[in-house]
């Protein structure tokens, strides 16, 4: 029989190795003894009968290949070809796992979502096992785990599978599963001796290396060096250790040239431990990198486009801080940090090419992140720009937007506890150019013309008639002179007590009736407009149509 899970071939279900093990008899001095005698007949009894029962199974087996060929025609009429194209869609990324399951003895797959197993195809019929098997699409990817045994089938499923892969790119994705518990007595290099033939098994396969993902101890990763030939078509890298660590000891370095990937994953390790060529790199995503490891990042990799810092700290520089601004052509950044470091980080980088800005500030005020200065100094084509938990300033904010007319996205979420801000001053200055001057040279024309789309996350609720007041009057709506605005998103936080209090004073929480008769107007005309309270978790647009009975 075939195993759906390991892909196992071994039709035999109750292990005879013991029936037919060797023992002397000890109850005579010479021949045997009457129960030895009859043990021995035994055995050949049951060497026979399981002889006959192999040779039942491959009949029954070709038998049912035979009944499947006749019962299913139309898998007869299809190419080959065209149902390992099929198979090849059913898997779509899928990993088989290496781990081993000691309850059962069984082999454990692991799959990304929904994907399937290549066992699982070679399961139905000999047909299917024989197509799946010699398709070596549906085995370019595999998750192996280095977990505290390693079970010699651990190793030959792995060694099967990548057979099965032919000459195709491969992706890899490599996990610990050591055991913390067990194995806080042993030292790094006795689990080394342990995974060792599983890492060899890799590290042959580097040359087809396309996709790795390591997220291992730190101390592993300079086991995983490929071979003579390096990892010349490596496209993906993500380096992950699955403990925090901020060893440089412990390099990824691979034997023969530097690999020149085109997308990096880092979490919790330093800049200089991945040892790759960076001119190629074009896609970053970086956790925990210091403010020097960010900048040296841009120099080293002058084609990257898209650039995410996360938790970006700082501790002693390794690499120099350059004496001028450095500019780069990057795209899109996502930035997060707190405090002053924003500063430090924005007042050494001019990016005019930037079009997507996502700044996840956790505390810091605009000016002191320096934006401002920032968005003037690199007159950026922006079209995306996101600025979330920060001390707002008015002016600084129009200021920002002002050196940016090309933004067409704005979501703005100030501080939770900075409460003084609100959007009334921003509002309040779109609803006055929400037409656009005729004269192009006001001081006001360039207060986002081609704001889309608004959205704006506040610690209080604002007066009703701004939600309305920004895109202009109702009558100007085709105006071509009009802000393209077309939708808006308002959610706010209230104090419960202030909930309270309002209720009491016999305030209704609902928009004006009027604002909302205009809401509505609005939605009609194509405008999104939602509002929400996250205090009581309502629409209130919804609740205000219910609380005056109004027919939409």
């Amino acid at each position: 029989m075939f195993c759906g899970t390991c892909g196992s071939t071994d039709s035999e279900t109750i292990s005879l190795h013991y029936i037919f093990s060797a023992e002397p008899c000890r109850g005579l001095d010479e021949g045997l003894c009457d129960t030895c005698q009859q043990l021995e007949v035994l055995a050949s009894q049951i060497s026979q009968t399981a002889e006959t029962l192999r040779r039942l199974v491959s009949r029954h087996q070709k038998l049912r290949a035979k009944r499947n060929h006749i019962h299913s025609p139309i898998l007869n009429r299809v190419p080959s070809e065209i149902i390992s194209s099929i198979f090849h869609h059913f898997i779509s990324g899928v990993y088989v796992s290496t781990e081993w399951n000691s309850a059962d003895q069984d082999c454990q797959i692991e799959s990304n979502g929904d994907a399937h197993t290549p066992f699982i195809l070679g399961a139905v019929c000999r047909t299917w096992r024989n197509i799946a098997l010699a398709t070596p699409q549906l085995w370019r990817s595999i998750s192996i785990s280095l977990g505290p045994d390693n079970f010699p089938a651990r190793v030959k499923i792995a060694q099967q599978w990548l057979l099965r892969s032919g000459d195709l790119p491969l992706s890899i994705h490599i996990h610990s599963a050591i055991d913390r518990n067990e194995d806080v007595n042993r030292s790094g290099s006795e689990i080394i001796t342990r995974c060792r033939p599983l890492i060899e098994i890799v590290n042959h396969y580097s040359k087809r290396w396309d996709h790795l993902h390591l997220n291992i101890p730190h101390f592993m990763f300079s086991y995983f060096c490929g071979d003579a030939h390096g990892a010349p078509i490596l496209r993906k890298l993500c380096v992950e250790p699955d403990s925090y660590n901020y060893s440089t000891e412990c390099q990824f370095r691979l034997q023969g040239e530097r690999p020149r990937p085109q997308q990096i994953f880092i979490k919790d390790q330093r800049f200089k431990v991945v040892d790759i060529a960076w001119d190629n790199v074009t896609w970053v995503e970086a956790i925990g990198f210091h403010v020097p490891d960010c900048l040296e990042l841009l120099r080293q990799a002058p084609q990257l486009l898209y650039c995410k810092l996360l938790n970006v700290s700082m501790s002693r520089a390794e690499f120099p801080m350059p004496s001028s601004p450095l500019t780069h052509k990057l795209h899109r950044l996502d930035f997060q940090t707190r405090d002053y470091l924003a500063g430090v980080f924005f007042a050494y980088v001019t990016l005019p090419s930037l079009t997507h800005l996502n700044c996840h500030l956790e505390e810091a005020a605009t000016e002191y992140a320096g934006l401002p200065s920032f968005f003037s100094r690199s007159s950026c084509p922006l079209r995306e720009l996101s600025i979330i938990d920060a001390e707002f300033d008015d002016n600084d904010l129009i200021q920002i937007l002002n050196t940016s007319p090309s933004i067409t996205h704005l979501v703005l979420a100030p501080l939770s506890y900075y409460e003084s801000f609100t959007p009334t001053f921003l509002f309040e200055f779109l609803a006055r150019t929400s037409i656009l001057p005729y004269d192009d040279n006001a001081d006001l024309a360039n207060l986002l013309p081609k704001l889309e789309h608004l959205e704006f996350h506040a610690w209080q609720d604002c007066r009703w008639n701004h939600l309305t007041d920004i895109f202009g009057p109702l009558d100007n709506i085709q105006n071509i002179r009009r802000r393209p605005l077309k939708s808006l998103k308002f959610t706010f936080v209230r104090d419960p007590m202030d909930v309270e209090e309002r209720r009491q004073a016999g305030e209704s929480g609902y928009i004006d009736r009027e604002v909302l008769h205009r809401i509505l107007e609005l939605k009609k005309a194509g405008i999104q407009i939602e509002v929400f309270d996250n205090t009581q978790r309502l629409d209130v647009i919804e609740t205000s149509v219910e609380f005056y009975g109004i027919r939409k």
